[in-house]
């Protein structure tokens, strides 16, 4: 739902493959960030941040306190 809570419609929806891409772009840039502000970023939850960046990396590369980065 956008800041209206009216629901997205397909058109603005991000797929998978262009969430992902936009986090890989993130990360490239900030080369460190946390998963809270990724998902704020892609306006996603949690879960879905972490199951992004575990199907990129086929682990977890998290630092302490919820930090994100690319090794």
């Amino acid at each position: 739902m956008d800041q209206n809570n009216m629901p997205l419609t397909c058109e603005e929806k991000m797929t998978v493959w262009d969430r992902r891409v936009k986090l890989l772009n993130y990360l490239r840039e900030h080369e460190q960030t946390t998963v809270e502000k990724l998902e704020n970023e892609l306006k996603v939850s949690r879960r879905t941040v972490l199951r992004d960046i575990t199907a990129l990396t086929q682990k977890q590369v998290r630092g302490r306190y919820g930090g994100v980065y690319l090794s």
